[in-house]
Parts: structure tokens; sequence; C-alpha cells
């Protein structure tokens, strides 16, 4: 694993370009937009890519626009908030979420209940932020406040993964063998699935019906929500 990010050509395989700027291997990487996107890293660093910038240039440091730092450990994960161009959320091994302006390179929440690291984190359409961690919890926030608005403590293992239904009114969160689906306005558990292996992601297909898991041993486990 090394600390580039790389833009490839999807019709020819070719590599357009070339981003250096992290000194240890890269975690994540989120789009903002067509021209813009973040990294993190276990270098505890969060870097603001600017492509429009790529073009012109030939060094990957001119187009690194914004370089964020504060978290205490490795980052796992960042997403952008789909209600603001301007706001970035990390989340890391110092069991902190982060919210960052990115224009002024500031922090400017910190959501702070988690007790262990936070493994994954996302928005839903009306900018609040779900998060899933090794305490075993996983909670919704009111982002702008820091308030948590929700907490669903049914996992006995470690979350590893989260993901909101397609119109956001499910949330489904997995663990080491087991996949729970919570109700957001209900506040309760609607499904869970029990698996053979430990989780590693979840994705929901595109009519919000059915859920899938790829496990550790090496399968795929299916959910229906309808039945």
């Amino acid at each position: 694993i090394d600390s580039r990010a790389i833009l490839w050509d999807a019709d020819n395989g070719t590599k357009k370009h070339e981003f250096k700027e992290h000194t240890g291997p890269i975690t994540d990487l989120d789009w903002q937009n067509d021209d813009t996107f973040a990294t993190c890293s276990i270098d505890r660093k969060i870097a603001i890519w600017d492509l429009t910038k790529a073009a012109a240039s030939s060094s990957s440091s001119s187009c690194c626009t914004a370089k964020l730092n504060g978290h205490a450990a490795d980052i796992n994960m960042i997403r952008w908030s789909p209600s603001s161009a301007t706001t970035l959320a990390s989340c890391a091994d110092d069991a902190l979420i982060k919210l960052w302006n990115v224009e002024s390179k500031a922090c400017v929440q910190e959501l702070t209940q988690h007790t262990r690291e936070v493994c994954g984190i996302e928005w839903d359409e009306s900018g609040h932020l779900a998060s899933g961690s090794l305490d075993t919890t996983v909670r919704i926030w009111e982002a702008e406040s820091g308030k948590c608005l929700q907490t669903f403590t049914k996992h006995l293992h470690p979350v590893s993964c989260i993901s909101f239904s397609p119109d956001y009114s499910l949330l489904a969160s997995a663990s080491h063998d087991r996949i729970y689906v919570w109700s957001i306005k209900d506040d309760t558990m609607v499904k869970t699935l029990k698996a053979g292996g430990g989780i590693n992601d979840i994705s929901w297909d595109s009519t919000g019906a059915k859920l899938a898991g790829g496990c550790a041993n090496h399968s795929v486990c299916t959910l229906d929500i309808r039945r």
C-alpha cells in the first residue's frame, strides 16, 4: 500500500494524473464534484484536490488546495456533506468524528460520544450524519449542533460498516456476524440477518428492497427487506 492517489482514464486504462501529498497509506477517497475530491490517510491528515489545476501542472502539490490536520489517530473515512459544498466529515481511530470547513481549513464541530474507533460515517439528505463504531453502537447526529439524536445498541460486536437505504428511511449496520436494519422514523430494528463470517461491507440495491453484504469468509449474503 502506497500513499498516492491516481486518476485513471476508464476508457483505455491509462494513468492521467498522480496525486502525492500523504506520508502514509490512503484509507479513503470521496468526490465532492467532477473537479474536487478529498483523500485521508493513516498519516492523520486530509487533503483536498482540484483537478482543474492538474491539467495545468505536472506537480501534484499544486493540485492540493487544502490540508486538514487535527485527528490524533488513523483516519478511516471521509464524506462530503450533500447540503454544503464546503463541509467534509471525517472519522478516525481516536473515536472522534470531525466536521471541517474546507475553505477556512478549520474543524467546526466534533462529535464525541463514541468510546472507540469510528469505522464508518454516512450523510442523509437532510444533513444528519450516521456513524458506526468499534464500541458496538450506531449513532445518528444532528451535524450542525453536534447533538446525538439516536443511538442503536443491539450489536454485540464492533460495527464495521453502515449504509442508508436509497430513500433514507432505513439504516443498515453490520458487525462480526450480523446485519441489522433500523427504521429511522420508528427508532426500531426491523430486520436482521445472521451471516457466516465477518461482514466487511454492505450495499443496497437501487430500489431499497434488497441489501447485500460482503463477508470475510469469501461469501456474499443478501437480505430481502420485503420478507
